[in-house]
């Protein structure tokens, strides 16, 4: 039938019709809000033709709603408003004060990587959604994306639980704070598949580990030092490449790299990130092996500028700023290319560590001599909680550390 004219817009129609699109946050002019106006009362009229015929009996398909489209399928807009007085609250405003409430300063130079990888997550479950709000999420909303990104197969099972697992993380966040009710995506992680072995990582063989010091001794730039600090050490890479000048010391005439995080805000260079380490233990002094020393390393430090990182032409990654993300590209592709080792078991860089742990054993060093050098935890043995520790008897270290034997022939 004929839609019947709408000739008198009364002042109510049109102030629902305000009030539906500022609900959406719509800017329309005057003849956008007629336009709506006549919508919404041409709705009713068909409304009401809907319901006369089934209290008359008739059940027949609605003619007027096969028109539109189904509205499940259409990403649902946040139409509720705020509470009075209470500000909305978007995704970004959530993981803004998830980090904060961590630790990590959004704003700092360069972005916190825990930060800027639940943004990203945050903005693309807004592209899905259609909205931000945070209180608009529902559960059936989370597992939509979730399903949504299981079946266009573009991401694993555990990367889509990564994502799943920060937006967690962050409405957890926003309920403890009062900006939420509920956790849509609490229980809802994807099962995890069966996972393809993968290779143990194996510590460098003794030939493998004279090849690559005797072919450093022909690099040029941190290559040239960089291999003999991973083995003399047993440090991770990025102790290492986080490390300045100021941060090789003496303790009782002996000779130490000093591994911590950062003491001050002036403590690193433009770019790069704040120090950190991987677990409290980690924080520890640890001697510099004869070898080194005889390698040269202590006159290469000595001919640094004062506050130089320990290896300046090693530059921090622009998006986190840590130097040992680009150590590690470096490393790997002048392992494989120059030196000629291409087992996918090798780390290029953590394989030193293995290697050092497997040394230490043949010299026979106890495990808390051990732990001291390395930064690992020592659970196992109660006693080594009793004392100032080894980490404090630098005599101790030395001696133990002098007893690591380097491939023959170097």
């Amino acid at each position: 039938m004929p839609a019947p004219a709408m000739t008198i817009r009364a002042r109510r129609d049109i102030t629902e019709a305000e009030s539906l699109l500022a609900d959406r946050e719509i800017i329309a002019d005057g003849a956008s809000v007629r336009a709506t106006a006549q919508a919404l009362w041409l709705a009713k009229v068909q409304l009401a033709e809907t319901m006369l015929r089934r209290a008359t009996g008739d059940y027949r398909p609605d003619e007027y709603a096969a028109r539109y489209p189904d509205a499940s399928a259409l990403p649902r807009k946040a139409t509720d408003k705020p509470a009075k007085g209470k500000p909305r609250v978007t995704f970004e405003d959530a993981v803004r004060g998830w980090s904060l409430n961590a630790g990590y300063n959004p704003d700092a130079t360069p972005t916190p990587r825990s930060y800027h990888e639940r943004s990203r997550t945050a903005q693309r479950l807004a592209a899905f959604l259609g909205h931000d709000d945070v209180t608009q999420v529902m559960r059936d909303d989370a597992v939509r994306w979730k399903e949504d990104m299981l079946a266009n197969g573009k991401k694993c099972a555990s990367t889509i639980g990564n994502d799943i697992s920060e937006m967690s993380s962050v409405w957890r966040w926003a309920i403890a704070h009062g900006k939420a009710t509920d956790n849509p995506f609490k229980g809802i992680l994807p099962p995890a598949k069966v996972r393809k072995k993968k290779t143990k990582k194996r510590p460098y063989t003794t030939d493998e580990a004279r090849q690559i010091l005797l072919t450093a001794r022909q690099a040029r730039g941190a290559l040239r030092l960089l291999p003999w600090v991973l083995a003399a050490t047993g440090a991770r890479l990025n102790e290492v490449c986080q490390s300045y000048k100021e941060d090789v010391v003496n303790y009782d005439g002996l000779p130490f790299l000093r591994l911590h995080a950062e003491e001050a805000a002036d403590d690193r260079a433009a770019g790069e990130a704040p120090r950190s380490l991987k677990t409290e233990s980690s924080e520890r002094s640890v001697p510099l092996h004869p070898r080194l020393i005889a390698e040269g390393f202590l006159k290469y430090v000595s001919a640094l500028p004062p506050g130089s990182p320990l290896f300046p032409d090693i530059r921090p990654d622009k998006r986190y700023g840590r130097r040992g993300n680009n150590a590690q590209k470096i490393m790997s592709k002048w392992i494989k290319a120059t030196v000629g080792i291409t087992d996918k078991a090798i780390s290029p860089s953590h394989s030193w560590r293995h290697w050092w742990m497997d040394e230490a054993r043949r010299a026979d060093l106890h495990g808390e001599v051990r732990h001291a050098i390395t930064g690992h935890i020592d659970d196992e043995n109660e006693s080594a909680n009793y004392g100032i520790g080894l980490r404090h008897m630098p005599a101790q270290l030395m001696a133990a550390m002098e007893k690591i034997k380097f491939p023959d022939g170097l």
